[in-house]
């Protein structure tokens, strides 16, 4: 969901820093570099840049001793952020001969991270004491006197303080269910730096909502020996990486390719609030599902002709049967993101009331753009679906090819396309599935141009949601599908094979209900609180730096003057 990008990048910021551990250490001490030089150019004396380098050695290796999980990388990733906020103090107090202003504010980020997410009362205080005794060198190799020391440890005391009144507040924001914002911090941050998910999977347990969810699902077996399955599981594909029902998509292939079906896993209504709250809940939704879909009987389901309808702004291509009408509603002007959980059972009512058939509501997610909560936005759309029939198909056959794309597709969460082709009385229909979460606008246009050229008659492009790769990088929660020539030239060879592949084929369609733990409205609740959570600290952060550094050119002003 784009609309929650400022809480992803909350949590990402965490975790985003230069690959190469080396060359950061590099840039941080290239600060302290830059720092101590200056120094050494105003005061003539070699024993200033030597204490700003022990200084700036002790600080890291103090970060890499108060937080457990943080490598060097990480350590000197911190250690870099808070020595050039205090870079303005630092340059005006080194000019002025006033040295080492930016060591006291030392203690300020350390204990928001140590305290705040190591909730490590005792071992922060490494960095503090850090900061104090780089003033105290600074006073003995008489770089200060002592009002001027005694400012210095003032503002290391205040630093730790402010951390602290922070922190303070942040514990007062209560996330329900015994669960305090510093205890999901804790578990998130686990998760980020570590990789170790338990913590933070067992708060969405603990916060989650048991449900029963509704999997509906074609099975389409052909004349050559193929099978394939449609199916749309009831639930959503996240949160995010690897947690909760993030992989469901791909453990359903898997799972589903090794009893001999190829799957095209799509993305219902619905959203966050859907998302299973545990992966081990999710894989064991996806055993139990996939053993319900297979083992039970089904009776044969007739077929009819496929059509597309619209409403001015959306429109949908549907699959009609004897017994259901399956609905893959796209947004080609505007775009959008998850729909509505409600327009599921609002179809299911229009398909019993106009045709006496049930509904299969289809998110395509092709086309990038703002999420309509409305779910009476959508019945017009419904209603023109659901009260149409077309001819039965007399002679029907299917395919679905799986191909490599053979190069990077920024956006492809896996780099294969499927694609499925059912031909109705000679007109053929080809969809474009794509393991990716949403698509740049004109991606699904160039790509349904593709498939028409190839010899299809209709053509739809529809993405997983995958959630698989969301979260992975800092400027956005995920990237969309990009066209590229490599995933157009795939998309051609899967359109010339599935064609040449199309066998005579029979369907069935059938339903079943299966309950699992989802995350419900805390979805929402937890998104919600990252943003204002990381408002708050962000909003503390820039307040006591900017004060800082008031307060650090004002002392180096004063100290100049020889006014203290």
């Amino acid at each position: 969901m784009r609309e929650s990008s400022k809480a992803f990048q909350y949590y990402v910021l965490f975790s985003y820093f230069p690959k190469s551990g080396k060359s950061l250490l590099a840039t941080y001490f290239g600060v302290v570099s830059v720092y101590a030089l200056i120094a050494s150019l105003t005061s003539g004396r070699a024993v200033v840049p030597a204490i700003y380098f022990l200084v700036a050695s002790l600080y890291i290796a103090s970060i890499r001793v108060a937080v457990s999980f943080f490598d060097m990388k990480r350590s000197a990733g911190l250690a870099l952020v808070v020595i050039t906020l205090g870079l303005p103090a630092e340059i005006v107090g080194d000019v002025l001969k006033t040295y080492g202003l930016s060591f006291s504010i030392l203690p300020y980020l350390t204990t928001l991270v140590a305290k705040g997410i190591l909730r490590n009362a005792k071992k922060f205080v490494l960095c503090i004491v850090v900061a104090a005794f780089s003033q105290v060198l600074f006073y003995l190799f008489n770089m200060c006197n002592v009002l001027g020391l005694v400012v210095r440890q003032g503002i290391v005391v205040a630093s730790t303080l402010a951390a602290l009144h922070t922190l303070s507040k942040l514990k007062k924001i209560d996330v329900g269910n015994g669960i305090d914002v510093l205890s999901l911090a804790n578990a998130w941050a686990k998760y980020i730096l570590m990789r170790d998910p338990g913590d933070l999977e067992d708060l969405f347990y603990r916060c989650g909502v048991r449900k029963t969810v509704v999997a509906k699902y074609m099975r389409i077996e052909c004349s050559d020996g193929s099978k394939i399955l449609l199916l749309v599981p009831g639930v959503h594909f996240g949160p995010f990486r690897e947690l909760g029902s993030s992989p469901l998509p791909h453990l359903l292939d898997e799972e589903l390719k090794r009893r001999g079906y190829e799957a095209i896993i799509f993305h219902g209504a619905g959203s966050h609030e859907l998302d299973i709250a545990t992966h081990h809940e999710a894989r064991i939704f996806a055993h139990r599902l996939v053993n319900a879909v297979l083992g039970g009987e089904m009776d044969d389901v007739e077929l009819f002709e496929f059509f597309r309808v619209h409403d001015g702004v959306r429109e949908a291509l549907v699959l009609p049967t004897g017994k259901a009408y399956l609905i893959a509603v796209s947004n080609p002007l505007m775009g959008g993101d998850d729909l509505p959980e409600e327009i599921q059972p609002l179809a299911e009512e229009l398909g019993r009331k106009y045709l006496g058939v049930d509904a299969i509501v289809v998110d395509c997610h092709n086309v990038e753009g703002p999420r309509e909560l409305d779910p009476k936005a959508f019945l017009p759309l419904l209603r023109q679906a659901l009260s149409r029939t077309s001819r039965p198909c007399n002679d029907f056959e299917a395919s679905v090819v799986v191909e490599e794309v053979r190069g990077h597709v920024r956006g492809l969460c896996s780099h294969k396309v499927k694609l499925l082709a059912f031909s109705c009385n000679g007109k053929k229909l080809g969809v474009v599935y794509l393991f990716g979460n949403n698509a740049v606008m004109g991606v699904r246009d160039v790509l349904r141009r593709q498939l028409i050229e190839s010899g299809f008659d209709e053509a739809e492009v529809v993405t997983a949601d995958d959630h698989l790769c969301t979260a992975t990088t800092f400027d956005t929660p995920y990237y969309a599908v990009e066209a590229s020539n490599e995933l157009i030239e795939a998309v051609r060879n899967a359109a010339i094979k599935a064609l040449r592949r199309l066998s005579r084929a029979r369907a069935s369609y059938g339903s079943v209900a299966l309950d699992t733990v989802v995350l419900g409205e805390n979805a929402f609740k937890f998104l919600s609180l990252a943003e204002n959570v990381g408002s708050l600290v962000l909003g503390s952060i820039k307040l006591w730096f900017v004060l800082f550094n008031v307060l650090g050119v004002v002392y180096a002003l004063l100290r100049a003057t020889h006014l203290i």
